[in-house]
């Protein structure tokens, strides 16, 4: 639900939930996982670990991954090909931030 004065708050601690939240993700999935999966999976690491990384995502509503499917699979590619996480860190970023101020302004529900 959109942000009111009861619970506008919540943004004074939303950058450091955000920080943690997605660093914390993409060091996770694209830094420990996907190396290990890269070894077993080779050149179709990038498909396993988007689908994998969709049912990570499954609580968050149908409607969200269904929504984001060309992002669950282009950052395991571009990570695959480059071998950095950090452009998976800024894209990431960048489309949960516009998420969360969509949701927070009350744009989507």
């Amino acid at each position: 639900m959109p942000l009111n004065d009861t619970n506008f708050r919540i943004l004074y601690v939303w950058p450091l939930f955000f920080f943690f939240n997605i660093f914390g993700e993409e060091l996770f999935w694209r830094g420990y996982i996907q190396p290990g999966q890269e070894l077993l999976n080779k050149q179709y690491t990038w498909v396993v670990h988007g689908s994998l990384w969709a049912l990570w995502h499954l609580p968050m509503g149908l409607d969200l991954v269904i929504s984001v499917i060309p992002i669950l699979y282009i950052l395991p590619l571009i990570v695959q090909i480059r071998k950095n996480t950090t452009i998976s860190i800024v894209i990431h970023f960048v489309f949960g931030a516009f998420g969360f101020l969509a949701l927070a302004l009350g744009l989507v529900r």
